[in-house]
């Protein structure tokens, strides 16, 4: 493991340092969904934000860390996987190794940001029965949802992570036209994959965002810590998302999603339970 070759979490974990600050959260613009009103003033304090999603190799290192800890329910292994099981042993399709980790529950999620927590001797923030948090500690855990807004769009906000208007080169989405555009059509071969039109790209493939985060529209849907909850009008500080609920707020679109869908502000919300091929996640950390 990454603490045994004598890496902090930092380097281990590719954590990048996102400095405080204030911004407008939610639709500034007028284009968006009912869910991301009312645009209101938030201030967050600074973090710390994967540089990458969470790839399959990575999620690969803590399923054979658990072994007969791991619990099959906190993920998905059948096509299209990027991880399948055989027999009782678990196996990475070949070439799939830098992909996002897909068909992971939000359980499965927080499961792996405790066992990175216990690597590097860092306080677990999350309780996996009751799902409750102490975000206090300043082990790893994902990110709140009105940090990920804030990482993505940058000091300046941008609508769509790398500026205001659209770019259809700069994410992997339904209608892809980048550099990288035969590379995703060979990807489709990668995790049954070949059934589908679409597939995500390997992590970092795409250039990064003023934070120098990757991906952080498209290519895959990443879990957040809040509870789903709808905005209020009144200026807020480090929210966490709502008291209740079954629903967690999930953010960035995927590379099924249309460019409406594509926008630092979207948000939607699913069952905690829910595993997915477009979802994925990316790891926090308190500074």
């Amino acid at each position: 493991m990454a603490a045994k070759l004598g890496l902090d979490i930092i380097s281990a974990a590719n954590l990048v340092r996102v400095p405080g600050g204030s911004f407008l959260m939610g639709d500034c613009y007028g284009d968006g969904f009912p869910q991301e009103r009312p645009a209101h003033e938030v201030s967050v304090d600074g973090f710390w934000a994967g540089k990458f999603c969470v790839t399959v190799k990575e999620y690969y290192a803590f399923i054979e860390a658990r072994g007969d800890g791991f619990q099959e329910l906190w993920c998905d292994f059948i096509n299209p996987c990027f991880i399948v099981k055989n027999g009782d042993r678990y196996q990475i399709w070949e070439g799939a190794e830098d992909y996002p980790m897909i068909q992971v529950s939000f359980v499965g999620a927080i499961a792996y940001c405790n066992w990175l927590s216990e690597e590097f001797g860092l306080e677990k923030v999350y309780d996996l029965d009751s799902l409750e948090a102490d975000l206090s500690k300043h082990g790893v855990r994902l990110l709140k949802e009105a940090e990920w807004e804030y990482a993505c769009g940058g000091p300046q906000q941008y609508k769509y992570g790398h500026g205001v208007e659209f770019n259809a080169s700069l994410v992997c989405h339904r209608q892809y036209d980048g550099e990288f555009k035969n590379r995703r059509a060979a990807c489709s071969r990668v995790g049954g994959f070949g059934l589908h039109d679409y597939s995500p790209l390997p992590v970092g493939t795409l250039p990064p965002n003023y934070f120098g985060l990757h991906e952080m529209l498209g290519n895959v849907n990443e879990w957040c810590h809040d509870l789903y909850g709808e905005y209020g009008p009144e200026a807020v500080i480090n929210p966490a998302g709502a008291q209740a609920g079954s629903f967690r707020a999930i953010r960035g679109g995927s590379f099924i999603h249309d460019s409406d869908k594509l926008r630092k502000s979207y948000r939607h919300a699913i069952h905690f339970e829910s595993k997915c091929m477009i979802d994925g996640f990316r790891v926090g950390k308190n500074l």
